[in-house]
């Protein structure tokens, strides 16, 4: 007869055996890699548009949600979800007093991806505004 805590032991060992299969099963078709990232950004209220913005940066299987913030701003990954080869996500940033709250998705097919993020900014010197984002990348080579 096997003792409580060896059943506990091996219920432990399963259960980690089965959501490391899950988490394999889980990983969207992506190709790690130097990616290119453009995001075309289109705010409520401005006049004039906002030109396309253009990146490079390495990404790994372990990093699947883009880096979209820009400089000075402290952003928290608060939430990720991957269905397939989707990833789904929630950002916050703080800058300077103005909090931004990002939810994005993304799919990813390989060697490229697209998607949206929609972001609504608080307590900035404009008030409360949103912001609709498309983005898009191709994996442009090895990372360095």
């Amino acid at each position: 007869m096997m003792r409580p805590a060896t059943i506990s032991r091996i219920t432990a060992g399963v259960t980690l055996l089965i959501g490391a299969m899950t988490a394999l099963a889980a990983e969207p078709n992506m190709n790690p890699g130097l990616w290119e990232t453009t995001i075309t950004t289109e705010m409520a209220g401005m006049p004039m548009g906002v030109p396309p913005m253009t990146t490079k940066q390495c990404v790994t299987k372990e990093d699947l949600v883009p880096d979209t913030s820009r400089g000075g701003q402290e952003c928290d990954l608060v939430d990720t979800k991957i269905d397939g080869d989707t990833v789904n996500w929630h950002l916050r940033c703080n800058s300077q007093g103005m909090v931004t709250e990002g939810k994005g998705t993304i799919t990813y097919q390989g060697d490229s991806y697209g998607g949206t993020i929609h972001m609504t900014m608080t307590g900035g010197p404009m008030g409360s505004m949103t912001m609709d984002q498309k983005i898009s990348g191709r994996r442009v080579g090895d990372c360095q």
